[in-house]
């Protein structure tokens, strides 16, 4: 069982992955923007980040700047539905700032759950 951090401000959203996650045995936290995952970084320890991309106040494209800027040694898969560009334009930037895997919504529980084992390394 690994613990999960998941960064995502719908709340249906998160639901929906959550039960997903929790459903492959894993333990997950959530949090809505990208002030509240910070708290949550400082405080705990995670095993992995699942970050959307588009947030509220900090998004997921700054919060991967900032882990790599603390030199954090999170992992992180990106997430993004798109918004006012194209979904696919935002993972390859998060792609390019460390994401280890990419996901565009909506996402299976199958490649969700293949996407975590495979940063894990438990695959």
């Amino acid at each position: 069982m690994a613990r999960l951090l998941l960064i995502e401000d719908d709340h249906a959203v998160r639901g929906v992955l959550t039960k997903m996650l929790e459903g492959g045995g894993h333990e997950v936290t959530g949090a809505a923007d990208g002030a509240a995952a910070f708290a949550l970084i400082e405080a705990s320890t995670f095993d992995l980040a699942i970050v959307d991309i588009l947030l509220p106040d900090v998004d997921g494209i700054q919060l991967l700047r900032e882990l790599r800027l603390r030199k954090l040694p999170l992992k992180v898969i990106a997430i993004s539905g798109g918004g006012l560009g194209d979904a696919g334009e935002y993972l390859e930037m998060a792609a390019l700032l460390g994401a280890a895997e990419t996901l565009q919504k909506p996402i299976s529980a199958d490649d969700l759950l293949g996407a975590v084992a495979r940063v894990l390394g438990t695959v």
